[in-house]
């Protein structure tokens, strides 16, 4: 081996070094984003936990090889990172979305695909997350993808992800429900304090 080929071989292997580092760096990046974003609202950490439980189950069910019912896993954790652009207010809003910020969260998809898709290992993962709202009459977004244009882990996850309007019901819901309990435990513990439910007491 001449001196030129080995300056050759140690520069190729200072490139892959770099590079493995480099991806390994944007993993690291990755998995912290959804950390953060769950740690600021745990709706979206159950919401994906529960995707991401039911999406094993459909692949399941299906008869799906191993390999991509893992994926799937995946598929459920991941598909909402691209809400780490969407403001925290946002995404815990109780009322319904208005148009303007149903437009903005609705770049989430996109915003996750730009994310996942700087990882070499995650190229077709970001190609999943980035359809995951497409609809089979052609009706989602962003892309407007049709029927089996639509990856199939995508239509997958849609199954178990309802749209944002939904979510956000769904939120509103289970807040009124809380504060009813709440209410609905002062009361009875009030009733059972010294000095009141009299009016359970004999005349």
């Amino acid at each position: 081996m001449t001196i030129s080929d080995v300056l050759r071989q140690a520069e190729s292997n200072m490139y892959r070094r770099k590079l493995f580092e480099s991806q390994s760096m944007r993993l690291a990046t990755v998995n912290a984003i959804i950390r953060t974003l769950h740690e600021q609202n745990n709706w979206e950490e159950q919401h994906s936990r529960r995707v991401s439980e039911l999406n094993v189950e459909i692949g399941q069910a299906l008869g799906l090889k191993n390999e991509i019912i893992e994926g799937l896993r995946n598929m459920g954790m991941l598909h909402e990172i691209g809400k780490i652009a969407v403001p925290e207010a946002m995404l815990n809003k109780n009322e319904n979305l208005t148009p303007e910020e149903l437009k903005q969260i609705r770049r989430h998809p996109e915003i996750g695909y730009h994310i996942l898709s700087s990882v070499n290992d995650m190229a077709e993962m970001a190609e999943y997350v980035l359809a995951h709202h497409e609809r089979w009459d052609g009706q989602g977004y962003p892309r407007r993808l049709r029927r089996k244009d639509i990856p199939l882990q995508a239509r997958i996850t849609a199954v178990p992800s309802p749209p944002l309007r939904s979510q956000n019901q769904i939120r509103f819901k289970r807040t009124r429900l809380n504060l009813q309990k709440e209410r609905y435990a002062t009361k009875l513990k009030s009733d059972r304090d010294p000095g009141h439910g009299q009016q359970w007491a004999a005349a």
